[in-house]
């Protein structure tokens, strides 16, 4: 028959089974136990599900193999057999199947087993043993295997029958004797009779224990490393049944109709052996969960302890209920043995023990997870204790388990009594509802719930309904829909009663926050009012944040010192505010993280970006994660911390496609393709990436955050050596060659960019020297203008100059903590040293050069330092020619500049003593780099004197 311990079913008699793909190791050993001269004893022992049935089948499958003859029968308790029911069956088997002369043995023994009484004993059973003993014997005549399946539901004759074939084994015989059950049901008699076997002589035992990860995953034609295979393995505990059904299951979800069917089959026997009592008990058992005790089943399934004790007694003998490891508590010997009762329960039943479950829960102080299980499943009535649970235990899950938290504020709501007294908590719920989706990444129902949100919201208080207006607000402006933001805060501000001041400070600072998050923040007279509003009625979370959305206008705008004024009174009260104060309002943290990249305070930055995240992470606030990834990947590549800047990246990528607006889509792919070619060789080919798409997606002029991208998006291009785009995106990013459109924290960076592509291709540059927007004293924005100096020194072989400015660029950077920048001025600050004829300032710029790309891992400036170093020591890459070879390749006047150039001769004297025009003589230099594969006068040197080709002369100075 079939049990729950069925792998494989077959028949008693059909006489195959399937191929053998698990317990390998046991079925060869005992097969090998067939070759030997007589017969043997196996004990098959293992919990439901290990496979008992299986093995038997296989260990039936290797004796036919070897001409041995089998007999295989199975007990249940279903099927009345008197106290010898399976020897009955084993009796009636043979007689069937092993001829005429086995029938005729077995006859009378069969008629005597049916006829013993349920008592029988002494003479009248030992003479039943002899009997059975004797038929045995005779049909052994020839190899045979007896198998005697599920052995622990065999009647109390049949145990006591088989203990005294243990202890007077017919192992003379070539008979071979497997019984399989279940070691917590096993009976005493034939436990004790086991163990004296054991002492007597040969008698194999096989305990099947769950399976090993590996034989999890074959089992189920995966991997070992899957993941699936690990969780199902995991929640399986290694039983090839369960593993099998939890293979359908969808995670966290019910069991599917035709699961649960096939898992009932294998537990009809023992579920339709229970009584009244013992079905009610595990039932509430089910209701209860994994993990309960005897008080809470009494009280759910509405009995006496004294009635729940003996059921549970009952229950833990037939292996449905086991008792934990930190007893008193009881569990079901699998979870999905639960949920099956749980599923067979009727409904109503059910609902109203959900009830008596929250309602126990409750009054012992469990969590508001707990209980909220619970209450979902209960009745619906209007219940406010109800659905402040269903709240707290919402808001406690929004972050791990979304899903649930989801539940329990739509099962809040359907609980929620109607009338205008419930008007704030209703608003509450459906905003706690948004958060949540946000929070699991579900833009659109959040979307949708706005409508709902804004319309409930004119019936609540105005504290209320001016703080829900406002997260509608933010959350429409992270979508992209900023008009709709703006609309939604326009209507409050104009319909709000001129007494409610404090009501003000949202709706303004809401205002603000949305042109901060679409990148138009232009006025800031809204924040004086709320700053000075939150401050009359102690709104300290608010006060901060008009502090630093005031600090971070001023910074755009590249006013410091006001910033500062505003930006430390408002991060000394975020930064000793607990998180729960800012838990509302975590953009502030972002507002904060921001205005301090904008000063250089990187290291600061960080730290309130990654607070932010943190909080936003556990209030539902992810709409606004974008935003926080874009500056923590901007603040990374600035301080060459590249590695951490891809890792950011490549870790938020589902909040870019659930709620990043086009511009932070956009910016998060500029700042990606930056530190790609930043991190890559400089023989890489990432300028070809840059290049395919520098202006066709990014339209500069829509926000400040798009003009970031697109100057982003240039220095990518311009260290790709791609000029060109690189020029065309800071024209457009400033609206022309005056860049009047750009922010003026960013002009200096622009400047500079749109001054080192002019050297390259024919575009126009500002007079941003004369420029008081850039013309400024902040070390931060000094650094570029350095750069821009430099470019244009060298440009025009000042080359000393150059240096000096290039350096002093990178010496503050270094004091910004700006690895990355620093080590790009090194490199040129080494050039302009090697055309200067100053060969160890060179080499000691590049070492240090490339010193600093190796502890960012910028593979590209890396890669340009080590070229221009091994080029001045001498070793510059010809491609496979010799150097006699190259220099065979240049004109005779070429050969005369390069002796020249090489020997230290300055340019103009150059043309003076060859009566060219200095521009003639750079001709001819640039053709003579390029025929040789060098890049300055110092690795001129060296190569003409690897080459033998003159002797030094003096140089003339």
């Amino acid at each position: 028959m079939a049990t729950e311990g069925d792998c494989e079913q077959m028949s008693a008699t059909d006489g195959t089974a399937a191929a053998p793909v698990l317990r390998r190791a046991e079925i060869d050993a005992w097969s090998r136990s067939l070759e030997a001269p007589g017969g043997t004893l196996t004990a098959v022992a293992g919990d439901p599900g290990t496979g008992k049935t299986y093995l038997l089948a296989a260990l039936g499958n290797e004796a036919r193999l070897r001409g041995v003859r089998t007999l295989t029968v199975g007990a249940a308790e279903a099927e009345p057999g008197g106290p010898y029911g399976m020897f009955g069956q084993l009796l009636s088997a043979g007689a069937d199947t092993l001829g005429p002369r086995a029938r005729a043995s077995a006859q009378p023994v069969l008629d005597a087993l049916r006829g013993a009484a349920e008592d029988v004993g002494g003479d009248a059973e030992r003479g039943l043993v002899a009997a059975v003993r004797s038929c045995l014997l005779d049909w052994a005549d020839a190899p045979l295997l007896i198998a005697l399946d599920d052995f622990h539901q065999a009647g109390p004759g049949d145990q006591r029958l088989l203990a005294h074939l243990l202890r007077r084994p017919v192992d003379r015989a070539p008979l071979h004797l497997v019984f399989a059950q279940r070691p917590r049901q096993a009976s005493s008699w034939l436990l004790a009779a086991i163990a004296d076997r054991a002492e007597l002589g040969p008698l194999r035992r096989i305990e099947l224990g769950p399976l090993g990860l590996a034989d999890s995953a074959a089992l189920l034609g995966l991997r070992t490393g899957d993941e699936l295979a690990r969780r199902l393995h995991r929640e399986s505990h290694g039983i090839p049944l369960y593993l099998r059904l939890l293979a359908e299951v969808p995670p966290g979800g019910p069991l599917p109709r035709a699961t649960a069917d096939r898992l009932a089959v294998r537990l009809t026997p023992e579920i339709d052996a229970l009584t009244a009592d013992e079905i009610t008990v595990a039932h509430a058992g089910a209701v209860l969960g994994d993990r309960f005790d005897l008080d809470l089943l009494a009280q759910v399934a509405e009995l006496s302890p004294e009635r729940t004790g003996s059921a549970i007694d009952r229950l833990c003998r037939r292996d449905l209920l086991r008792v934990t490891d930190d007893a008193p508590g009881l569990c079901f010997r699998h979870p999905l043995i639960g949920r099956l009762l749980y599923s067979q329960a009727g409904s109503h039943w059910r609902t109203l023990a959900h009830g008596r479950v929250a309602v126990v829960l409750a009054g012992q102080g469990a969590s508001a997870a707990e209980c909220a299980w619970h209450i979902e499943r209960g009745l619906v009535v209007p219940d406010p204790e109800d659905v402040a649970v269903l709240a707290r235990a919402a808001e406690e899950r929004m972050a791990c388990d979304p899903d649930a938290a989801v539940r329990w504020l739509r099962a809040a709501l359907r609980r929620l009594p109607g009338g205008g007294d419930f008007a704030d908590r209703r608003v509450e719920l459906l905003v706690a509802l948004a958060r949540t989706h946000v929070s699991a990444g579900r833009s659109t129902p959040a979307q949708e719930l706005i409508r709902d949100i804004i319309n409930q919201a004119r019936a609540a208080s105005y504290r209320v309904r001016v703080e829900a207006v406002a997260f509608c607000a933010i959350l429409e402006a992270t979508l992209g829909r900023d008009s709709a933001a703006c609309d939604q805060l326009a209507i409050e501000l104009d319909t709000l009663p001129a007494e409610k001041q404090a009501e003000l400070v949202p709706l303004l600072l809401g205002r603000a926050t949305v042109a901060f998050l679409g990148g138009h923040l232009d006025d800031i007279d809204d924040l004086a009012i709320a700053l000075r509003l939150a401050r009359k009625h102690h709104m300290i979370p608010a006060e901060a944040g008009a502090l630093v959305l005031r600090g971070f206008f001023h910074s755009l705008n590249n006013d410091t010192e006001t910033a500062e004024q505003s930006l430390a009174p408002g991060r000394a009260i975020l930064d000793s505010s607990p998180d729960v104060a800012l838990a509302a309002h975590p953009e502030y943290l972002l507002v904060l993280g921001w205005a301090e990249i904008l000063g250089w305070r990187f290291g600061d930055a960080v730290r309130h970006l990654t607070r932010a995240a943190a909080v936003m992470r556990q209030r539902g606030a992810n709409h606004m994660l974008p935003l926080v990834v874009n500056g923590l990947c901007y603040a990374y590549q600035q301080m060459g911390r590249l590695a951490e800047s891809q890792r950011v990246l490549a870790d938020h990528q589902s909040v870019f496609v659930s709620f990043a607006a086009e511009a932070q889509r956009i910016l998060g792919s500029a700042l990606e393709k930056r530190v790609t070619v930043l991190t890559e060789g400089a023989e890489e080919t990432a300028g070809e990436r840059v290049h395919a798409d520098p202006s066709g997606q990014v339209d500069p002029c829509s926000s400040d955050w798009s003009r970031l991208a697109a100057l982003c998006l240039a220095d990518a291009a311009r260290m790709a050596g791609r000029f060109e785009p690189s020029a065309e995106l800071v024209l457009r990013a400033g609206g022309g060659p005056e860049l009047r459109e750009l922010p003026t924290a960013l002009l200096p960076i622009a400047f500079e960019a749109l001054t080192a592509a002019s050297l390259h291709v024919d575009v126009p540059v500002p007079t941003w020297v004369s420029d008081a927007r850039v013309t400024t004293g902040m070390p931060h924005h000094r650094a570029h203008v350095l750069l821009a100096q430099a470019h244009v020194a060298k440009n025009g072989r000042n080359y000393r100059s150059a240096m000096v400015l290039y350096r002093n660029a990178a010496g503050l950077f270094s004091t910004a903590g700006m690895m990355c920048a620093q080590a790009r001025a090194l490199v040129p600050a080494a050039q302009c040293a090697a055309e200067d004829a100053r060969p160890e300032d060179a080499m000691a710029l590049l070492t240090e050069a490339e010193q600093l790309a190796g502890q960012c891992e910028a593979g590209r400036i890396a890669s340009e330092a080590g070229q221009w170093r091994r080029q001045l020591e001498g070793l510059p890459e010809l491609g496979g020619a010799t150097v006699l070879q190259r220099l065979a390749e240049l004109t005779e006047r070429e050969r005369e500049v390069a002796e020249l150039a090489a020997s230290g001769v300055r340019t103009r004297e150059i043309a003076e003593r060859l009566t060219l025009s200095p521009r003639t003589i750079d001709v001819h230099l640039t053709r003579i780099y390029r025929k040789l594969g060098v890049r300055s006068r110092v690795a001129l040197a060296g190569l003409l004197a690897t080459g033998g080709a003159y002797q030094p002369r003096a140089a003339a100075r």
